[in-house]
């Protein structure tokens, strides 16, 4: 396999959809088994999940709770777009784009209409990412290339966090004109 396709294989990344998830509600060791596989052998232990990452975000109000030791098919969903996000953002961070997606849903959006736009965007953008980094990319240019994508990584980020301060700005703002 040339060495192309083989990177290209090593960024492939499929989340599943809404409808691929259970239907029935998980105890926690089968929602690490379920999630930790589709990102382990491409992106390393950096984006496993463990139980107490999971009971985190629990407390914190990110995931739904688990009835009776089980989760819901919402809560595995938001664990699948937390793993994408845990190495780029913090665990506030986090909760404020969940928050942002929940705010979305009270207005008319389905939980599993923002879920399956999220998976098709990020697997869309990673593909459009890589064809880019590596059409133009000879070996010599290996060095440059990823300093381009390494700095195009922190303007995407930069833009994130300015766009949650905003947000946050805008529901004080909320806060004083009722």
């Amino acid at each position: 396999m040339e060495q192309r396709e083989m990177m290209q294989d090593s960024t492939r990344l499929h989340l599943p959809r809404w409808d691929e998830l259970p239907d029935i509600s998980l105890y926690m060791d089968q929602v690490l088994s379920l999630i930790n596989p589709h990102f382990q052998d491409t992106y390393g232990d950096s984006y496993l999940l463990t139980s107490t990452m999971v009971n985190n975000y629990v407390k914190l109000g990110v995931i739904p709770p688990p009835v009776k030791r089980r989760y819901g098919k919402e809560a595995i969903s938001r664990l699948f777009v937390i793993v994408t996000l845990k190495s780029i953002f913090n665990v506030q961070e986090i909760a404020e784009l969940i928050s942002a997606i929940d705010d979305d849903n009270n207005l008319g959006y389905e939980i599993s209409e923002s879920y399956d736009l999220y998976c098709s965007t990020l697997e869309a953008a990673i593909d459009a990412t890589y064809a880019d980094s590596i059409s133009y990319t000879k070996p010599a240019q290996d060095y440059f290339r990823v300093i381009e994508d390494v700095a195009t990584a922190a303007a995407y980020q930069l833009i994130v966090k300015r766009r949650l301060k905003l947000r946050r700005e805008r529901k004080e703002e909320r806060k004083y004109d009722i």
